[in-house]
């Protein structure tokens, strides 16, 4: 394979650190001059799951391939310049994974024998991939945390979304010996996108969304559940402590509402604490039901019975 093909590719690029106007480094020249091309059709395997991975190395020059787990669930695409399985030439594991061809592929490969046997030869290889592995899996590691944070987060807040909400309903409720529920919405939502547009209104719920912020901390997690419901709920604290939560929050709110900004902020809240056996169902519920009747009282004292 010829190696300026390779060199073009930004992922090499990166993995090896050629910096344009430099030359590349012999050892990795040696590197990619050692790779033989591999072509495949629509469908083939390139790696399959459990295989012996003796074939090593892989990397995608043109063409698109799919990954897919043992139970043949599709797990991710990979693109031109992507590799595969580059940890095979230095360790005995079997493939993890199988990796198929999207249509026509061609793929540079060098095999664990000629690795080892380049090695030999020649020891700076080894820290140079090894430099490479260290750069790719840091790529790796980030690109997956900020997947990870997009996934959970609501997009125009940076609150946790319904999702993360659905999860620790799910996976984490059992853990704590106490939580406190506060259910919130966000009143006018609607009057303020009909009468000063969406803009407005994002800014009143990335206001509501500040309030909910300035008191989270590593008990106190915040949620946006879809247009003006909010969610707080807060782990292992005591009632003395949920009650100075809210007090905060009202005190934030208020601050925030200060600003001459044109858009006033009201919150209706229901909150609810539980200590173990904690049925969150219910405490869901009540939460609910104590926030419209907050709701209620702040129409009523507004005198606008259809506030909303």
């Amino acid at each position: 394979m010829k190696p300026e093909e390779l060199t073009k590719l930004a992922t090499i690029r990166r993995f090896f650190d050629i910096k344009d106007g430099e030359p590349v480094k012999p050892a990795v020249q040696s590197f990619l001059e050692a790779m033989t091309e591999k072509r495949y059709s629509d469908g083939e395997e390139i790696v399959s799951f459990g295989a012996d991975a003796e074939d090593g190395m892989y990397v995608i020059v043109n063409g698109q391939a799919s990954v897919h787990s043992e139970d043949g669930k599709l797990i991710n695409q990979l693109q031109e310049g992507d590799i595969i399985g580059e940890l095979a030439l230095i360790n005995d594991d079997k493939r993890a994974a199988t990796v198929k061809a999207t249509g026509d592929v061609v793929c540079a490969n060098i095999t664990r024998s000629l690795f080892e046997d380049m090695v030999s030869h020649n020891r700076k290889l080894i820290g140079i991939f090894m430099s490479m592995l260290y750069r790719r899996t840091t790529e790796l590691v980030n690109e997956r945390e900020q997947i990870r944070y997009v996934s959970e987060h609501d997009q125009l807040t940076g609150l946790y979304n319904k999702g993360k909400y659905l999860s620790f309903v799910e996976n984490e409720v059992d853990k704590y010996d106490s939580l406190a529920l506060f259910n919130m919405d966000v009143n006018n939502l609607k009057k303020i996108n009909d009468t000063m547009g969406h803009e407005f209104g994002d800014r009143l719920i990335i206001k509501a969304a500040d309030s909910i912020k300035a008191v989270t901390n590593s008990k106190v997690m915040g949620f946006r559940m879809g247009g003006d419901e909010f969610l707080m709920i807060a782990c292992n604290v005591s009632e003395a402590q949920v009650e100075m939560i809210k007090a905060n929050w009202e005190e934030e709110l208020k601050r925030l509402n200060s600003v001459d900004d044109g858009i006033e902020c009201i919150i209706a809240i229901g909150v609810v604490y539980a200590e173990r056996p904690i049925d969150f169902d219910a405490i869901a519920k009540e939460a609910d039901e104590r926030m419209y009747e907050n709701k209620k009282a702040v129409k009523a004292a507004m005198g606008i019975p259809n506030y909303r």
